[in-house]
């Protein structure tokens, strides 16, 4: 019986571990390719001795062009590789991850809700048994009700909406669609996302990452600049799976003020101990040999700023995306902002150099802790709590209520008492119970 208890539990989970393998896989493939810069700039630019003689050489114009690339073409594993093999054999390591990427996603099915806008119901049902493990059709029709009345309601045109009735129209035109961005449920959410990456990108890691190791180089950091860029990658995966945590107990509000507040501290302190301590001139573009000051307090810091980023800052835009926007535009908002993220990460790389030539490192790092300041003040006045918050929830909220309101009202809780008593004849007829006042044409 014990073995049986075992074997049931293990395939209620196996679903979830081959998901979130492919999501890993994913992340991993992006975390290579964003951190192979770091690897390979020290040793072309001359800032770090290589572990063979270079054929290639950076100029610093030609470094942050070499760092920045890869995110503007995005739109359009530091982990320890960087140690242990030169950046050649990291460039073939990358090849191979795609691969087995590509397998494990092979096993993942469909979403529910997109198998249900294309009338889909069978495969959209057993893809959520397969999600929650497998399970007997019975143990997920609730929540499979409910997925398909939001699914109903958004695929309706916005005149049947307001009059509550079944759709019987063709598909929108590019032109509807387009339109469909343009309503303020779409525009509003938009909006918070993107300045959301914008703070991310300006006030944190995201400038520096590239140049780490040459960063480390400059501030004296007493331990090797590689092994303490390898921290920081290890900090980063902690702070990702305490964000994963946390976010259930504490919500993404919170956590992302807490977050950037504590990057506007690190940012802060580094900039005064560059003032301090560092000479007028000091660029982390040029090699070192004798450093002010032991650099301890400069590389904690800069610990501290890779895990508290992480946390909150850098993750949780990217869980925005898929609650925020509605239904019929989630697809094309979500691509817009993602594509404005990479030419803002592409943007923030590029241009460090210009800032430390122009600022000095005590100025880069003072100019990213303002920015850091100006976000907290963004998130307090207009990030709202999505957490244990329906998408049908959040539609309505962004569709009736002002940008400054930041609290989404459990409207779909009460709808769901409703279509448990069966009271509502809008339910009955397989529409959504929300207040379709949410979906006029002034919203």
């Amino acid at each position: 019986m014990e073995v049986n208890n075992k074997v049931s539990k293990f395939r209620m989970y196996l679903p979830q571990i081959l998901a979130s393998t492919a999501k890993n896989l994913l992340i991993l493939d992006i975390g290579l390719a964003v951190a192979f810069p770091t690897i390979a700039i020290p040793p072309l630019l001359g800032t770090v001795e290589g572990q063979e003689d270079e054929v290639f050489h950076f100029t610093a114009e030609e470094a942050s062009w070499f760092g920045s690339l890869a995110f503007i073409c995005t739109p359009i594993g530091r982990y320890l590789l960087g140690t242990i093999v030169t950046w050649r054999e990291v460039a073939l390591i990358c090849l191979t991850i795609p691969v087995f990427t590509v397998i494990a996603i092979c096993f993942v099915p469909e979403t529910p809700l997109w198998l249900l806008s294309r009338g889909r119901e069978k495969q959209a049902r057993k893809s959520l048994q397969w999600l929650r493990g497998w399970v007997k059709p019975e143990v997920v029709e609730k929540e499979f009700l409910e997925l398909q009345r939001y699914s109903t309601n958004s695929n309706r045109c916005n005149p049947c909406q307001k009059s509550d009735q079944t759709c019987t129209h063709p598909p929108p035109t590019l032109i509807e669609k387009m339109k469909e961005l343009i309503r303020k449920r779409s525009l509003k959410p938009m909006f918070i996302v993107t300045m959301f990456f914008f703070f991310c990108q300006f006030s944190g890691m995201s400038g520096m990452r590239p140049y780490l190791v040459q960063i480390f180089q400059a501030y004296g950091a007493p331990v090797n600049p590689n092994w303490a860029t390898v921290v920081t990658g290890l900090l980063k995966f902690l702070a990702n799976i305490v964000c994963t945590v946390g976010v259930k107990f504490i919500g993404k509000r919170l956590i992302s003020l807490v977050s950037i507040a504590g990057t506007a501290i690190c940012c802060i302190a580094i900039g005064f101990y560059a003032n301090i301590v560092l000479p007028p001139g000091w660029s982390s573009f040029d090699k070192h040999t004798n450093v002010p000051g032991d650099g301890t307090f400069p590389m904690v810091m800069f610990f501290a700023l890779s895990f508290i980023t992480s946390v909150g800052m850098i993750p949780v835009p990217w869980m925005l995306l898929s609650e925020v926007f509605p239904f019929k535009s989630r697809a094309t908002s979500a691509g817009i902002v993602a594509a404005l993220c990479y030419i803002m990460i592409f943007i923030s790389t590029k241009t460090y150099l210009n800032l430390e030539r122009s600022l000095g490192l005590d100025g880069t790092i003072w100019f990213y802790g303002i920015v850091a300041v100006l976000g907290f003040l963004f998130f307090y006045f207009f990030l709202p709590e999505t957490e244990n918050r329906s998408l049908e929830d959040i539609e309505i909220h962004f569709s009736t209520q002002k940008l400054t309101n930041i609290d989404i009202k459990k409207k779909s809780s009460e709808d769901s008492n409703v279509v448990e008593k069966k009271t509502d004849p809008s339910v009955e007829n397989g529409l959504s119970g929300c207040d379709n006042k949410a979906y006029t044409d002034k919203y």
